[in-house]
């Protein structure tokens, strides 16, 4: 299995955020994967034939580590898996893609699997059974965060972990990413530990909805909803729209449109993962705030025009490429 990305180095040993090079902690998960491709989602009762079917190593916090890891970020982090077979591959997986930063905590249980389905209209559907993601414990987080330089978090794993590590992130003066997905009800706690939030409409419909708001999919819905985050302790929200785009809202700056890159879609399971692996490189080397959230868009973009999402998340030269040619086709308008 090649790695396809590009050389860096492997393990964290980072003292805080103004460190050289950068380092990006995940409090990862890890499920098996089974990708299927259909023309159109079946219907209920429907049994559909697929065009493709995919069977690979997942979860979201190991797809974003792999995604930093191909734009040349360096990656620790903390993952578990069940006392089964799956759980080797789980090993197996961080070796031959070059993650060995990413500490494997075997559980009494079993590893986490899901399903995902997606039709040729782009639309997608997925079920997970978590296992033993949900087994990790705050204290496993007792080794501290090797000094990264950002730590990101998502919800294939239990608030208390979350809650440990970005406390120990922000008394370090650390920034954290959070993606709530899939989506539960976010407490106070731990949104007051979060640096940026990054959802998508229907998870922004859903934190809406927590939250007592009509959000709908509007930037007047999603500016109601921004004040709503960023008074409870995030610095930025980020709402991806798929075809349309996304809209950030920031502490004291206006609203940040960034318009989608046009590309024909085939998958679009892990285009959540790759904008996020993608935003978070950018903002580890320092750069501006809306080219942060043009390289997400791109690494979607990237994405989704591949079945599975090993295949889809872009080296440094593959992002450097679609955003050239995106470039050029601004200038011929």
């Amino acid at each position: 299995m090649n790695n396809g990305g590009d050389q860096t180095v492997s393990r964290c040993q980072v003292r805080g955020p103004m460190s050289d090079p950068p380092c990006a902690f995940v409090i990862a998960s890890f499920v098996v994967a089974c990708c299927a491709r259909v023309p159109r989602m079946p219907t209920a009762g429907e049994s559909a034939a697929a065009l493709s079917v995919l069977v690979e190593p997942g979860g979201k916090g190991f797809n974003v580590a792999l995604g930093l890891h191909r734009l040349g970020i360096a990656v620790a982090g903390i993952l578990a898996t069940g006392n089964d077979a799956f759980g080797d591959m789980a090993t197996k997986a961080l070796s031959d893609f070059g993650l060995p930063g990413i500490r494997v905590l075997e559980k009494d249980g079993s590893t986490g699997t899901g399903v995902g389905i997606s039709d040729e209209a782009g639309d997608n559907r997925v079920a997970i059974g978590l296992g033993a993601n949900l087994l990790l414990a705050k204290e496993d987080m007792a080794r501290g965060l090797y000094g990264a330089s950002l730590v990101i978090g998502q919800f294939e794993t239990c608030d208390e972990v979350l809650i440990e590590a970005f406390s120990m992130a922000r008394s370090s003066g650390v920034e954290t990413v959070l993606n709530p997905s899939p989506f539960r009800a976010i407490s106070g706690r731990l949104l007051g530990l979060v640096s940026t939030l990054i959802v998508n409409e229907v998870e922004a419909e859903q934190f809406g909805r927590q939250s007592g708001l009509d959000v709908g999919n509007g930037a007047e819905g999603y500016g109601a909803l921004a004040d709503v985050v960023l008074s409870s302790g995030p610095g930025t929200l980020i709402v991806t729209c798929g075809d349309r785009g996304l809209i950030a809202f920031r502490r004291s700056h206006p609203p940040c449109r960034v318009p989608a890159f046009s590309v024909p879609c085939v998958d679009p399971l892990g285009a959540g993962d790759a904008f996020t692996a993608a935003f978070c490189a950018s903002l580890l080397r320092g750069e501006d705030f809306e080219d942060c959230l043009r390289a997400g868009s791109a690494s979607g973009a990237f994405c989704v025009q591949r079945h599975g999402v090993i295949q889809g998340l872009p080296t440094t030269a593959d992002l450097s490429t679609l955003l050239d040619q995106h470039k050029a086709q601004v200038r011929r308008r």
